[in-house]
């Protein structure tokens, strides 16, 4: 079993549109809802914030083409307590000394940590004589902090290609990783470079506290394509990758996008709100549970 206290697991593959959002909300959402855990979901990509505009009210920001977060709903509780901060919490909030409040969302036991566009970007803006005092020393601390040990059994990052000081000062603390792949070349290129980082993290680890690799996901897979079918072929030859592959491949389907549409209306309904035996939801399900797993082992 990974650790006693909270767990947290980062979904990444340093290429961009492998699912790594879909793959991190459907695991937040399992852990939640299914498993009956408290769960906080973090999003770090800020170049989209696809997720957070999935689960929240996002507001377009003004000064740049991103999103902010929306006033948290504890504002005025807070406000006497924090007598500068804005209202904005988000992952960004972490680096510059903010209040650090999650959002609740429509699921029960899952709270999210937003993305905040401008604010990820001027974290990425930190000179590289300062991110190991600046972002790594203050994601470890927060991520440490009793709030946070003491509130949630699970942490679960959506990260980006994109912000690569967060999703390095995640990586360098986290529990367990998931690469969600395409069968194509630029996500497979993605992937590799996700196990190389994957063997350099445990490299720098004691071997009591390695960083587990808890599955290589195939997402968006098309079985019809022969590219895709190759791709899948070569990944299931490859010694280490093998050894990781999630049972199902997950295939391009439309009920995924129906899915976005309606939480963004709705700010609510999954894959498992499809009825039990519903193979889409199966193939989910089975991978989430193969994760879970392997956490608990």
């Amino acid at each position: 079993m990974i650790g006693i206290m909270t767990i947290q697991i980062d979904v990444s593959n340093r290429k961009g549109g492998t699912g790594k959002s879909e793959t991190a909300l459907h695991l937040a959402i399992y852990l939640a809802s299914i498993k009956g855990k408290k769960v906080l979901l973090i999003d770090v990509d800020g170049s989209n914030c696809s997720l957070s505009c999935q689960l929240l009210k996002m507001e377009r920001d003004g000064v740049t083409e991103g999103f902010k977060p929306p006033i948290h709903p504890k504002y005025d509780d807070l406000i006497d307590k924090h007598p500068t901060w804005s209202g904005i919490s988000s992952v960004a909030s972490i680096f510059f000394d903010e209040p650090v409040i999650p959002y609740g969302t429509a699921y029960e036991n899952l709270d999210i940590l937003p993305a905040y566009t401008a604010a990820l970007d001027k974290v990425e803006e930190t000179h590289r004589s300062l991110v190991e005092k600046n972002v790594y020393h203050k994601y470890e601390a927060w991520r440490n902090n009793e709030d946070i040990v003491n509130c949630y059994d699970f942490i679960v990052i959506d990260h980006s290609p994109t912000k690569k000081h967060v999703a390095d000062a995640a990586l360098s603390v986290s529990d367990g990783l998931i690469i969600p792949t395409q069968a194509l070349s630029a996500s497979l290129n993605g992937m590799k470079t996700m196990l190389q980082i994957w063997t350099q993290i445990n490299q720098a680890r004691t071997i009591s506290n390695p960083l587990r690799l808890l599955s290589i996901i195939i997402t968006n897979y098309d079985k019809r394509v022969s590219i895709q079918t190759g791709i899948v072929n070569s990944i299931e030859q490859n010694a280490v990758a093998s050894k990781y592959l999630a049972p199902e491949y997950i295939p391009t389907n439309k009920f995924f996008q129906e899915k976005d549409y309606e939480r963004q209306k709705t700010k609510k309904g999954s894959i498992f709100d499809l009825p039990e035996g519903n193979p889409i939801r199966e193939k989910v399900e089975k991978n989430c549970e193969y994760i879970y797993k392997g956490v608990m082992e």
